[in-house]
């Protein structure tokens, strides 16, 4: 968890893209996260999968980072 001095809430990073194994889990986690006052961000593949699937997801940042095939 990141927390910097003086934060208000908790800051979650989840790593889960690549495979659907990792991604709708790490999803719902984020979700749960979420309604309970994190601020989460989700560090996905470049894979248009992870990008489908993200569509319907808001309030969680995102980036994208390289993954090994």
């Amino acid at each position: 968890m990141l927390m910097p001095e003086g934060a208000d809430k908790p800051r979650i990073a989840i790593a889960c893209g690549g495979t659907g194994g990792h991604l709708f889990p790490g999803l719902a986690v984020g979700e749960v996260l979420k309604r309970r006052g994190c601020e989460v961000w989700l560090l996905i593949s470049r894979k248009d999968v992870d990008r489908q699937a993200l569509q319907s997801t808001t309030g969680m940042a995102v980036d994208t980072l390289p993954a090994v095939d």
